[in-house]
């Protein structure tokens, strides 16, 4: 209640003070891909020796601040 006799006695601008948040796990997922090894080399050059590459997965968590108008900050 206390907030809503704000709203009315200071009307929009009150608004305009809020921040409010939410934080959600996002899923990420990095291969390894073959474009990474497909330098342009000469023909009669050695071929590179491939290390062992293994594919990055988790979660991270996204964090999001934002206002009355826009996003503020994501994390």
């Amino acid at each position: 209640m206390k907030h809503l006799f704000r709203y009315h006695e200071i009307g929009n601008q009150f608004l305009s003070r809020i921040i409010a948040a939410d934080e959600t796990w996002c899923h990420h997922f990095d291969p390894a891909t073959k474009n990474m090894s497909m330098e342009e080399r000469h023909p009669s050059s050695p071929r590179l020796k491939k290390a062992y590459l293994s594919t990055r997965a988790g979660k991270i968590m996204l964090m999001c601040f934002f206002d009355v108008d826009d996003p503020m900050l994501l994390e």
